[in-house]
């Protein structure tokens, strides 16, 4: 079968290009001829650019709305963007196969879409109206086609639909019945679907668990020329950074006489000087991977880095990050019954006692096992050929 992925872009986020990669190597081990919409980045006219920078100003200085970037975002060209990006569009080129499906356009050609037997949708928060276009990764651009519209491990990213309005509601729940197959990537996407949606929704694991351990260390290994070992063995891979998280990292450190890394550009927003390109530019996966296999212990307030904490088998805490979504960490780690190693605040009490609870990995793997099962099951029973 003839298989579009249509996904977050696949720019600097590890693990929503990790996700991405993993959902299509499952399916291209499955049989199947299988491409990613790769979504690039354009340069934009001086108009849409300005509007951008003033829509930027007008949320966070006047609706006070939090914008990590520089509200001059929008004027940052193409060319300076593939630079910052250079290893992590290097690791999609080199390990994906991807297709430019929209070609810079709100809806593709029809016959654009019709050289494809299915879509799938998904991982990652692509039904979060925060970070996304909604109707269009509920494929509004299919209306009447004769294709398979499957949602694997879909996010809405949050346990309410507050960020929806009532019209969009009303909308996006059309659209989802035409769907043939529908999985969520959190529990709490199942009751979403059902009491919005009126759409039976099926629980299932990130793509990036579908994967074992070995698979994430071959991509190390075939990329060892830009690898090289981490600088520590505590990896921090804090997104939000506060100085209570802060002090979380130094007990730990200290308590365990770790030494804390990082693996992160070194200037992250508000680029300015374009001489310092360097200090924002995102590095190779690979190293990213390498982190969580150096690591004696993690602390993240990542979905993703809580993720390969627990493929990586190691002791890790996760700090809460309801900026991002906070349903995400409260599904994972309950579906692997580490609920324990969430911490709201840095007392002393609650981070020693989750660093003296040991984790049962085998218990852990175990469920891992079953729920890939599960999920491979799911994505032969609704991609055959009927």
């Amino acid at each position: 079968m003839k298989i579009l992925i249509l996904t977050q872009p696949l720019r600097n986020n590890y693990g929503g290009i990790l996700q991405a990669y993993a959902l299509q190597t499952v399916l291209k081990r499955m049989g199947h001829d299988v491409v990613t919409d790769s979504k690039h980045y354009r340069n934009i006219s001086i108009t849409r650019r300005t509007a951008g920078v003033l829509k930027r100003i007008i949320f966070k200085y006047i609706l006070r709305r939090n914008i990590s970037d520089s509200v001059f975002f929008p004027f940052i060209a193409s060319k300076t963007w593939n630079t910052i990006n250079r290893h992590t569009l290097r690791f999609v080129k080199e390990n994906m196969t991807t297709v430019d499906f929209f070609k810079g356009k709100k809806r593709p050609d029809i016959k654009t879409v019709k050289v494809y037997d299915a879509i799938v949708v998904g991982s990652d928060q692509v039904w979060r109206k925060q970070y996304s276009n909604v109707p269009t990764y509920l494929l509004d651009f299919t209306k009447g086609m004769n294709i398979k519209r499957i949602a694997y491990a879909a996010s809405f990213g949050t346990n309410d639909l507050s960020e929806y309005t009532p019209r969009l509601i009303k909308r996006t729940a059309k659209l989802a019945k035409q769907f043939d197959a529908v999985s969520v990537r959190e529990d709490s996407g199942v009751f979403l679907c059902a009491t919005y949606w009126n759409v039976e929704a099926t629980h299932l694991l990130d793509p990036t668990l579908l994967l074992d351990k070995n698979d994430y260390i071959q991509l190390i290994e075939h990329d060892s020329k830009y690898v090289s070992p981490s600088q520590g063995n505590l990896f921090v891979y804090i997104l939000d950074r506060t100085t209570e998280k802060q002090q979380i990292v130094n007990q730990i450190s200290s308590t365990l006489h770790l030494s804390a890394f990082e693996m992160l550009p070194e200037k992250i927003s508000n680029l300015k000087n374009l001489k310092e390109l360097d200090k924002y530019t995102y590095p190779p996966v690979a190293q990213w991977l390498q982190s969580f296999a150096d690591a004696k212990f993690i602390v993240t307030d990542s979905f993703h880095g809580t993720v390969f904490s627990i493929l990586f088998n190691k002791p890790f805490i996760v700090t809460g990050n309801k900026k991002r979504g906070q349903a995400r960490f409260s599904s994972l780690l309950r579906t692997f019954n580490l609920e324990n190693r969430l911490v709201s605040s840095s007392r002393n009490e609650q981070v020693n006692e989750i660093i003296l609870n040991k984790i049962d990995w085998s218990s852990i793997n175990s469920i891992i096992s079953c729920k890939r099962n599960n999920a491979i099951h799911f994505l032969n029973k609704d991609l055959s050929i009927s």
